[in-house]
């Protein structure tokens, strides 16, 4: 198998749109092998055609080593291989770096398509698994081109298929090292982003991805939090003390630009409008959220340094991650600040104690009133961290027009018996409240609130008749001055007719006071 020139402006670039070259010719390949006889042709293709792979030079070690549990290393020996050998003869050792890399893209493209052109499941499975299997230990370039054509073939392909493939892309990102000069980490990101983007036509394997995407943020910042500690060693010598402490900070910069870049794939997955992870989210799902947040605040990626640090993109990625996030404290939750969020793993103790200081600033400067001063003082990191993550979430959920969600808090047990957290998310939920205020006098010299202002006042109402007594302050707080400062929402249908639904119920229930219960 040798480069032609015809390709070799077309396929450098190895982006996800296939050259119409390489399209044409994949196409009339699977047709050939189709009107033939041998019902193994298409296999021992895709063997050959791989083969490459192992025989031009593009690997960077003895052996190329497999991400997936089970290699399939029985099926790179035999008739396939040595069909590759006779294609390439005695000219591989000839070639360029150049050629080398073309060769190898070409050939993994022309399989990928040659599996799609097929449209049989087991030939993309197949091609799956050997495009798995040789992802590791080859080339960046040829790397970059594998990652690029999984996409497709796993859109395609079955459930089990997606894990395997999305777990592969995960396990190169937990991998990757920010001195790494392999320049993979850009096309892997890229993979995540445009498989995030294609399950919008196949939501059953959204879960689990998402479920991926959140643990791998969670673990790369585990990673930087590790790394940002290194510093801390005992080291006599002021000057290599210093110049530790600078490389620290160096790479832990470089692991937080990694972490605000994860934010894409995780917003375009979330993107979905028929996909609401929010919505009766389980526990696990809500950890995992809340593990987004914190570790977002502990490295400056939301709030008012979100906004200095983080690009345009990544900043709108952050917004929509916010409108699909659950609340993150479950009403049901036991003993959530005592021992849940205490004990959390995401933040380790070493970095937790390096950033206390910092974390009480912040929270001070958030509520800078006399009354919050003790109970900043005797809150720990941990619940610094929360307060601020809650602030920082709910903020940018009320600039979008949904403040409701900030009462679902102080519906947990657990916050209501921490007097210093209760207190200053109190202060949390005025402040936000005087946010939403001002967002809606801004909308409304416009002419143009929300559609979704009238559903968010609905939602307050009814908060008005919680069973928690704290539910009931806040929610009765935020309507009193809504409805005080727009009068007019009072003319709207869905607010109408929910005060009255509220007065049937108040007035049936002291009706039924008398009623005796026992017939």
């Amino acid at each position: 198998m040798n480069p032609l020139p015809a390709l070799e402006s077309e396929v450098s670039s190895a982006g996800m749109e296939l050259s119409p070259t390489i399209c044409a010719a994949s196409t009339c390949l699977a047709i050939c092998i189709e009107l033939s006889s041998n019902d193994d042709a298409i296999s021992s293709t895709l063997y050959s055609l791989l083969g490459v792979l192992s025989h031009s030079g593009t690997t960077v070690g003895p052996g190329a080593m497999s991400v997936r549990s089970m290699p399939l290393n029985q099926h790179v020996s035999g008739s396939g291989d040595n069909y590759a050998r006779s294609l390439l003869g005695g000219s591989a050792s000839k070639r360029t770096d150049e050629q080398r890399q073309l060769v190898a893209t070409t050939a993994v493209e022309v399989v990928s398509r040659l599996a799609l052109d097929t449209g049989r499941e087991d030939i993309i499975h197949l091609a799956i698994s050997m495009l798995l299997q040789r992802l590791r230990g080859v080339d960046p370039v040829t790397e970059s081109a594998i990652v690029t054509n999984l996409i497709p073939l796993t859109l395609a392909g079955s459930n089990a298929d997606l894990v395997e493939v999305y777990r592969a892309l995960s396990q190169i990102s937990r991998s990757s090292h920010p001195e790494d000069p392999r320049t993979s980490s850009n096309a892997v990101l890229a993979a995540q982003t445009t498989l995030a983007k294609g399950l919008g036509s196949r939501l059953d394997g959204a879960e689990g991805y998402l479920t991926e995407l959140l643990t791998l943020f969670a673990d790369k910042g585990t990673q930087t939090q590790l790394v940002a500690m290194q510093a801390d060693v005992r080291e006599r010598d002021r000057s290599k003390l210093a110049n530790l402490r600078e490389d620290s900070e160096k790479r832990v910069r470089d692991m937080t630009a990694g972490l605000a870049a994860l934010l894409i794939p995780i917003s375009e997955l979330l993107s979905h409008d028929d996909y609401n992870p929010q919505e009766n989210a389980s526990p696990e799902c809500v950890a995992l959220f809340r593990n987004l947040w914190l570790l977002c605040v502990v490295f400056g990626l939301s709030g008012k340094s979100g906004r200095q640090q983080l690009s345009e993109h990544e900043a709108s990625a952050l917004a929509i991650i916010a409108k699909k996030t659950p609340p993150l404290v479950p009403e049901n939750a036991n003993d959530f600040v005592g021992s849940e969020l205490e004990y959390n793993t995401v933040l380790r103790k070493d970095f937790a104690s390096s950033i206390h200081n910092r974390m009480r600033q912040t929270v001070t400067d958030l509520l800078p009133s006399q009354k919050f001063v003790s109970d900043i003082r005797n809150m720990t990191t941990p619940q610094l961290t929360l307060v601020v993550a809650i602030h920082d979430l709910e903020q940018t959920r009320t600039l979008n027009s949904h403040p409701s969600v900030m009462l679902w808090y102080f519906a947990n047990d657990s916050i209501n018996k921490s007097v210093p957290v209760v207190g200053c998310l109190s202060g949390v939920a005025n402040k936000l409240s005087v946010v939403f205020l001002k967002e809606l006098s801004r909308q409304a010299v416009d002419h143009r609130m929300p559609e979704a202002v009238s559903e968010e006042v609905r939602k307050i109402l009814v908060a008005c008749t919680h069973r928690m007594r704290k539910v009931r302050e806040v929610a009765l707080s935020y309507a009193s001055q809504i409805i005080e400062t727009f009068s007019a929402l009072m003319c709207d249908r869905k607010v109408v007719f929910t005060l009255l639904e509220i007065l049937t119920l108040m007035r049936r229930s002291c009706e039924m006071q008398y009623t005796d219960e026992v017939s």
